[in-house]
Order: C-alpha cells, then structure tokens, then sequence
C-alpha cells in the first residue's frame, strides 16, 4: 500500500497515531507473544530478549485544527 502523494498532504485533515508503550523494566516469568497492528502499515511481534516486557498499544484520530478549519 502506497501512501497519499506529496501534493495531497494539503487534504489530509485528521491523522491516526499509533503508539506502543513498553515497560521499562522486564517481569520475570512473563512472556509477550502479543502480534502489535499499527494500522495497515506495519506490526510489530516481540522476540528473543525483549519478550519479558508488558506493553500496551495506543491509537488516536487526531484532528488537524487548521485546514480542517478552512474547509468547514
């Protein structure tokens, strides 16, 4: 999937943000095998020596105040 073209960027007037928040420090005796989705551009499996660490995925629709706001 290919993003918008550099001359539609003026259209855009909401993004989603997608965040993945792990813990600083690791829990012994767990295991995130979790698969993370981040939209349709990517995701994200932990392996090896980063599968003790909780996580938690975040998404937002963030609105973009001023094009949206010329348009309305």
């Amino acid at each position: 999937m290919s993003g918008p073209a550099f001359a539609d960027w003026q259209n855009v007037m909401a993004v989603r943000v997608y965040v993945l928040a792990r813990n600083l420090e690791s829990t012994s005796g767990y295991s995130d095998t979790k698969t993370y989705t981040f939209g349709t551009a990517a995701t994200y499996t932990p392996s090896g020596s980063d599968l003790p660490y909780r996580r938690h995925a975040y998404s937002e629709l963030v609105r973009l105040n001023n094009p949206s706001g010329r348009r309305e």
